[in-house]
């Protein structure tokens, strides 16, 4: 008869069973029962499921293997070829790097039997940050011939004939207005005279509406008309007063335009004395 098995995956909780060896294998196996779970043979006592031998998979032993304590050899220094620059050699002066010493502690860390890399070792952050050793300057023997010295280069001379538009005197427009105007056409006299013409064509339109008007009523008045004579003179008056209005309109376009032309011509004199200036043309 074989064997049977209870088991209880906490001691608070119910039993489980009766199963076999392999059942209780696999289980254990699996993860259901856990080391720490109780177990009971047939009417025997409980206990720890750690204890019993062969139901949990023994880990293997680690084998450190015996370290061999190795010093590598020093390696060569290379020396590369000196460079030729006009005739001379100069010596090598970079220092040979000395083979990496083994730490203090580690020397069992080391395996013997092991040709060293061709690749380079990984330098620790501390050695890579240390700056490499200056190169000390050689001290060359100076010819005996001596360089010429350097023809001087002549100070360029400041040129006379340039200009300088902020040591310019700029000569200042002449004022407008006066007699002297009409007989100088160094300045435009037409902007001014187009703005005054304007205003004298318009308070001209002014009287006139005002003056009809004035006249239709007193005409009305002095005939005794009646109240529908007085109603269409004043629509009369307004549509008087529209008219004007648009002659006022008509005026200034006509004024706008003629000074656009006069302003065009201020500009592009404008324009011409600074280039004047910029180039250094004389006057």
């Amino acid at each position: 008869m074989a064997d049977e098995f209870f088991y209880k995956t906490s001691p608070n909780e119910d039993e489980q069973g009766p199963i076999d060896a392999k059942t209780l294998k696999n289980l254990a196996k699996n993860g259901v029962i856990r080391p720490q779970s109780m177990l009971r043979r047939g009417n025997r006592d409980w206990v720890v499921a750690a204890s019993v031998k062969g139901l949990f998979p023994e880990p293997p032993a680690e084998s450190v293997p015996e370290a061999i304590p190795f010093e590598p050899a020093p390696a060569a220094p290379i020396t590369p070829k000196s460079a030729k620059t006009g005739g001379m050699s100069f010596p090598d002066l970079a220092a040979p790097k000395s083979a990496p010493e083994a730490p203090l502690g580690l020397d069992s860390l080391m395996v013997g039997g092991k040709k060293p890399s061709s690749q380079p070792t990984k330098e620790s952050p501390a050695e890579a940050k240390q700056p490499a050793p200056m190169a000390t300057p050689v001290k060359t023997q100076a010819t005996s011939g001596e360089a010429p010295p350097a023809a001087s280069i002549p100070g360029t001379e400041p040129n006379p004939f340039a200009s300088d538009s902020q040591a310019r005197v700029q000569t200042p427009r002449r004022a407008s207005g006066g007699l002297g105007s009409l007989f100088n056409f160094d300045v435009m006299i037409a902007p001014t005279v187009i703005r005054i013409l304007f205003l004298l064509a318009v308070a001209l339109v002014m009287l006139g509406w005002l003056a009809s008007t004035a006249f239709m009523f007193i005409e009305i008045l002095s005939r005794g008309g009646g109240i529908g004579e007085y109603i269409v003179a004043s629509f009369f008056a307004l549509l008087g007063l529209v008219v004007v209005f648009i002659y006022i309109i008509f005026f200034r376009i006509c004024a706008e335009a003629s000074l656009v032309f006069f302003q065009i011509h201020n500009n592009v004199r404008d324009i011409l004395e600074l280039m004047e200036d910029k180039s250094g043309v004389i006057d």
